[in-house]
């Protein structure tokens, strides 16, 4: 029988590919030997050692008999003091990059520790974080210190963000902030963090584009409203104003910050939305890490929808290792992703190198820098071709597109004195992209903040800086374009009471692009918290926010298939006033509800939000028939998100529900905004019994009210629209073998096949099956 060719020819790129993993292999070869080196450099040098326990003290109740005076045996009640060891404790010089976690005996030791004074940070889930300051240490010296941690009462209350540019407890903030832990993401093995930004409140993907209550709507993959930050460093793509959701590895990220609201007063343009912070570990620990897996994509629901004769597949290998050698600390880790791609010419294919290296001076400066290079070739199907072929590609040609970006981003961190603190950031982002119908372009942003925080009296902080950068654009689509920004912020927090802190502060951004005249504009924000007991706090924020045109918006011409888009370069910037009022509660001791059944935490956060906008940049039709980008509505967003987290018997039953309600309006049409979800209920259910975890994931998500008409008539069915019903299901089980920690998970991915789009003319994944393996040595 003659074999049927339906599948989609991929061509190969002359895109350099041999080199480039030259350079990538001879980064890693130069990493390694400097390491290499370094150990038996460093190792001369000498230093102190920190060990110690860290336990917490159980009392508890047990009946015994004695005898009385007659002889008869009484039975009696005697309580007893436990000192139960806390297994993975952590243990962190603060402001450094030693630590280490505790052992099954509550054991742990830092060793190389160079000579000076420290706090020391105690930190373990559900116990309160306790500092010891001024710790000296000397070399060659063994110094112990034995800690007990008590149970938290408030979770909140210990947990710690850098919101603010500096750290403060989240029941501190008087604005929203979510945090997203590491282990979800690498569990679920979301190896984009957009996938998991689907399950937090308030927000919504569409395609990649994130948007943080009902900022964004179809951006066709340019201009993002949120701004992306990797350690309060941010990095938005220089030509197109993209995010790069896969640009750090899982295992070393110590959490994901989700700021919502405007964030321009702290971060500049493109915080219009929002801003997401990914906060990367500063504990090298020895650790090597393996994590692998492999999955295949179900049967589309429609036979008419199958496109190809084999099974479309899914693979990747992430191999990390961290070490610390004396002064330097190093942690570095090759991954290496395949997808086949669910559509046609959806495929990828992506190598990605990521390390970040630490050098403590002293006591009081210390170096670290982050860098990272991928390269990626894809397939770049934008619609399908309709309804009745909706993974099928709609392009008559298919396209192919080759991609690659080099981030590096130095940090130093110097403790001027016991109050000030200064911290100097340095950023590279440099990404390049060619397609095989000859589109290119060549960008580069090279930019420096620095930045002081002051502690002046009790509780009083303030923080301010400069930050400047300078980008530059070549590509045969978007012209050669420069741009210059600088910038200049304040930020403080003075208690007025015991119990009410204001918060206020104010950043001015400029900008000249080729040369023009300077676009600057002034963001201030205010805001209020003010706690009630361990357990609540009210917060309320007044925000104004902008977000300058990226290069792309401005100058693309381009013909793809049937979409022909124009430069505009007059584009003005967006701006935003934001107000919100919100209560967080959270309670974390023991709520005996039945024998042996307990609700040891709860989480309550309820907030109301009114987002104004104008000059919004959408796609919209010009005089010619093409399309360019336009200022084109003002539009007010209000809205209330309820959100809420429970733990029973501590990890025995998770259980978090969020839902979010806004109404879009098109203030300049008088209608629905634009490809905005109205509602977002969003739940998950985890258990764990002893090595086994069970997760089911849920998402809805409402159709859009409201779709553009001229992008449905150039695309196929594109006013198709439903809502979203999205189920995800796990089972895991985490198992010693010899020396190694090893953990399975089994992951179900849309379990019901539930077919719907979040983008015009794009299904969104079918069901798909994967088996997840990790190790660690």
């Amino acid at each position: 029988m003659k074999k049927k060719n339906n599948e989609l020819q991929q061509p190969s790129f002359p895109f350099q590919r041999v080199q480039v993993k030259k350079i990538v292999w001879i980064i890693v070869a130069v990493v390694w030997t400097i390491t290499c080196a370094s150990e038996s450099i460093l190792a001369q040098i000498g230093g102190g050692t920190l060990r110690g326990l860290i336990t917490e003290t159980r009392i508890t109740t047990e009946l015994i008999t004695i005898t009385d005076s007659l002889g008869q045996a009484q039975p009696r009640a005697v309580r007893k003091r436990l000192s139960i060891p806390l297994v993975g404790a952590k243990v962190q010089l603060k402001n450094t990059s030693y630590g280490a976690l505790a052992d099954a005996e509550g054991f742990y030791i830092i060793r190389g520790i160079p000579r000076g004074t420290y706090d020391v940070v105690f930190s373990a889930e559900g116990y309160k974080t306790q500092l010891f300051k001024n710790i000296s240490i000397k070399n060659d010296t063994i110094t112990e210190i034995d800690m007990i941690l008590d149970p938290i009462a408030s979770e909140a209350n210990e947990i710690t963000v850098t919101a603010n540019r500096y750290e403060q407890r989240l029941q501190e903030l008087s604005l929203s902030v979510s945090i997203l832990r590491p282990e979800f993401f690498i569990e679920r093995n979301s190896v984009s963090l957009d996938d998991a930004l689907r399950h937090v409140s308030g927000v919504n993907v569409l395609n990649s584009n994130v948007s943080i209550r009902g900022s964004s709507g179809v951006s066709l993959g340019v201009g993002s409203r949120v701004q992306l930050l990797i350690d309060n460093i941010p990095f938005l793509s220089p030509d197109d104003g993209s995010a790069r959701w896969d640009a750090f590895p899982v295992d070393f990220i110590s959490r994901v910050e989700v700021i919502k609201g405007a964030s321009s007063s702290l971060y500049g343009s493109a915080g219009i939305g929002g801003a997401i912070n990914v906060v990367t570990k500063n504990e090298f620990s020895t650790r090597t890490s393996l994590l692998t897996y492999g999955g295949v994509f179900d049967n589309p629901s429609f036979g008419i929808w199958r496109w190809s004769e084999r099974p479309r597949a899914q693979a990747g290998v992430e191999l990390s290792h961290a070490q610390t050698f004396g002064r330097l600390s190093v942690y570095g880790s090759l991954t290496r992703r395949i997808d086949d791609g669910y559509r046609e010419n959806f495929d990828f294919r992506r190598w990605r190198f990521f390390t970040k290296s630490a050098y403590q001076f002293s006591d009081a400066a210390a170096l670290s820098l982050v860098a990272n290079y991928a390269e990626e070739e894809r397939g770049s199907s934008l619609f399908w071709q309709n309804i009745d072929n909706a993974l099928r590609d709609g392009m008559s040609t298919p396209l192919r597109l080759s991609s690659t970006n080099l981030i590096i981003a130095p940090t130093l961190n110097w403790k001027l004195s016991r109050t000030v603190d200064m911290i100097v950031r340095g950023r590279t982002n440099r990404t390049s992209f060619q397609d095989t119908d000859g589109q290119n372009s060549t960008a580069a942003q090279y930019g420096v903040d620095v930045q002081t925080s002051a502690t002046l009296a009790k509780g009083f902080t303030l923080t301010g800086g400069v930050e400047t950068s300078y980008s530059t654009v070549q590509a045969n689509i978007f012209g050669n374009n420069t741009s210059v920004t600088f910038a200049a912020y304040l930020q403080g927090d003075l208690p007025l009471l015991n119990t009410l802190v204001l918060s206020y502060g104010a950043r001015y951004d400029g900008q000249s692009v080729n040369s023009e005249t300077i676009v600057g504009r002034l963001n201030p924000r205010a805001g209020l918290n003010w706690t009630i007991g361990q357990y609540s706090s009210f917060r309320t924020t007044i925000g104004a926010a902008f977000r300058n045109p990226t290069i792309s918006e401005r100058f693309l011409t381009t013909q793809t298939g049937f979409l022909q888009v124009q430069p505009n370069p007059t584009l003005k910037p967006e701006s935003s006033v934001s107000y919100e009022l919100g209560y967080l509660f959270s309670y974390s001791r023991p709520i005996e509800l039945f024998s042996s059944f307990s609700l040891t935490s709860l989480t309550i956060d309820i907030a109301g939000f009114v987002n104004n906008y104008e000059n919004l940049i959408e796609v919209r039709p010009t005089a010619s028939g093409a399309f360019s980008f336009q200022n084109v509505t003002s539009a007010q967003i209000p809205g209330y998100e309820l959100s809420a987290s429970m733990n029973f018997n501590q990890r025995l039953l998770r259980l978090s529900l969020s839902y979010t309600h806004t109404n879009p309006i098109d203030r300049t049409l008088n209608e629905w905004l634009k490809y905005r979800s109205r509602r977002l209920f969003y739940a998950t259910i985890e258990a764990n019994y002893d090595v086994l975890s069970l997760e089911w994931n849920y998402r809805f998500v409402s159709r859009a009210d409201a779709v553009d008409r001229e992008l449905s008539l150039i695309v196929a069915d594109g006013a198709r629209l439903v809502d979203a019903h999205v189920s995800d299901v796990r089972a895991g089980v985490k198992f010693p073998l010899g020396a190694l920690e090893m953990a399975a998970n089994v992951i179900v991915r849309n379990v019901l096949n539930y077919n719907y789009v979040e983008q015009p003319g794009i299904l969104a994944p079918i069901r798909h099956y994967i088996l997840q393996l990790r190790a660690a040595l």
